[in-house]
């Protein structure tokens, strides 16, 4: 599976974001699989972010 396979086609890049992060609407997303949780929520703490939460299976 690679990146676009979670990203839906209808969603634009619209966000300008920093190298490796990916913009979807307003937002800028990392995705790591080499992280636990513990050392992902510390990254995103130092980048000035937050852990996305995903609360339904439903695609936009």
């Amino acid at each position: 599976m690679s990146l676009s396979d979670y990203i839906p086609s209808k969603c634009s890049k619209t966000m300008s974001c920093s190298e490796d992060w990916i913009g979807v609407g307003k937002k800028c997303f990392y995705f790591s699989d080499t992280r636990n949780w513990t050392a992902s929520k510390r990254f995103c703490s130092s980048q000035g972010s937050e852990l996305a939460q995903i609360d339904t299976q439903r695609i936009w």
